[in-house]
């Protein structure tokens, strides 16, 4: 077999052309720490690997949105922290006023009052390093917190409104939260059901039977859509009834829990009498009455568990008579807590001391002020068992676009080690090729 100077010379050409790619494409996977460059490298594992990538920067959204919610969360729970001792304090002066009669002890307690009360407006009012405020403040019923995205599918409110804490708009100095029931409890997560069925649906992660009882009112953007029957599971509830309107798909909500037993109420009269009611406990001077979804009116007194008298007769609302047995009913339970704070000063700086109606207002507002408290920290304790589920399922992507489009370093060094000896051989075979021919050999 004869072999021309021409044949080797190509076969040195190929072998450094060859040898050189290997070298930078073993190079380039080290240095890239991607095993493929191009979509044809492989079709398959390059479509995974870009699936992948989405799902890696959806999963880092997540982390994103759970670490800017987890600081907010820290910054309000500290606040609403310091705002519970101000109005347990608060709460302390009353007790230490009541029959009290000296002007000058009056006159020291009313100072501290007017203090407490102030720290409490300045607490209300703060604003973070960005110069937002801390509790959010809203504007009118018609406004809601928003809610943020902390797994997929799962939303928890973005803060925790004014109005819940303080029981008014914008800010300290706003108008009094209407007591319309819609401005209920906001719901951690949200809720689907389809028109036509009563089966009300939550993600994963909802903490239904934390937050709902039979009989409660379910609310949607300010729209009643029913009353609880059952509590089936922590993402499942059943209502009282199908529900007929629009259907509704991942939607915030409200809850205005209900009392028990149900009212009669004479529009020539502003008694309120109750069968198998709780009066004493579940209202207070101030609070409202609802039912079905009409203001009854609001408690001027409370005579004992089933007797209370309104500050007018139902009539004055434009409500019908409720007949015994059949008034199933809500309480607007929002307490102005400055305004029962601006009595309390009012009174000890006119040298009289706190009535009995004076403590159980600052009872309520003490009640009101560390239920968004807990509501902070439920939302905390979502937010804390949601970070750790897509740290893990985060983990997991990654790993999997790893080994489906990640550079094996050991192998790619390997193959990097093996390509570039042979790259110098063919450069040494070519280098003599350049000066050799056969008629040297004869």
């Amino acid at each position: 077999m004869r072999i021309s100077s021409q044949q080797i010379f190509d076969a040195s050409v190929q072998s450094l052309q060859t040898n050189a790619a290997d070298v930078m494409k073993y190079q380039t996977q080290i240095d890239s720490g991607q095993k493929y460059q191009n979509i044809s490298d492989n079709v398959a594992a390059t479509g995974l690997g870009m699936q992948l990538s989405f799902d890696a920067a959806q999963y880092t959204m997540l982390q994103s949105n759970q670490k800017l919610l987890t600081n907010n969360y820290n910054n309000l729970n500290n606040q609403l922290g310091s705002i519970y001792q101000a109005v347990a304090q608060l709460k302390q002066v009353v007790t230490q006023a009541v029959g009290v009669t000296d002007p000058n002890t009056l006159s020291t307690l009313a100072q501290k009052a007017a203090s407490l009360r102030d720290t409490i407006k300045q607490l209300s009012d703060a604003q973070d390093a960005s110069n937002r405020p801390i509790i959010t403040p809203l504007t009118g019923s018609s406004q809601q917190i928003g809610s943020v995205e902390i797994e997929p599918g799962v939303f928890v409110p973005a803060g925790i409104s004014l109005s819940e804490v303080l029981g008014r708009y914008t800010n300290s100095s706003g108008a009094p939260v209407n007591q319309d029931p819609s401005n209920g409890i906001v719901g951690n997560g949200t809720v689907s059901i389809a028109s036509g069925t009563n089966a009300i649906t939550g993600p994963a992660g909802s903490q239904f039977t934390a937050q709902f009882k039979a009989g409660d009112n379910l609310y949607v953007g300010g729209k009643f859509i029913g009353i609880v029957g059952s509590v089936v599971d922590d993402s499942h509830i059943s209502l009282v009834g199908n529900y007929s309107g629009s259907s509704i798909s991942g939607s915030p909500f409200t809850i205005v829990h209900s009392g028990a037993g149900t009212i009669a109420a004479n529009t020539s009269s502003p008694a309120i009498v109750g069968s198998g009611t709780q009066f004493t406990s579940q209202f207070k001077v101030g609070y409202t009455v609802f039912s079905g979804g009409q203001l009854i009116g609001t408690v001027a007194s409370i005579s004992d568990d089933t007797h209370m008298t309104l500050t007018t007769n139902a009539a004055a609302a434009g409500v019908a008579s409720i007949t015994s047995g059949s008034g199933n009913y809500t309480i607007g339970n929002t307490v102005d807590v400055l305004a029962v704070a601006n009595q309390i000063v009012s009174e000890l700086s006119s040298n009289a001391a706190p009535t009995s109606q004076d403590s159980a207002n600052i009872d309520a507002a003490a009640s009101q002020v560390l239920a968004a408290n807990t509501h902070a920290g439920l939302v905390v304790t979502q937010i804390q068992n949601s970070t750790t589920a897509v740290t893990a399922k985060l983990t997991n992507i990654q790993n999997a676009q790893s080994t489906a489009t990640g550079t094996d370093i050991a192998q790619a060094s390997a193959d990097l080690s093996r390509s570039q000896t042979l790259l110098q051989a063919a450069q040494s075979i070519f280098a003599k090729m350049q000066t050799t021919n056969l008629f040297d050999k004869l």
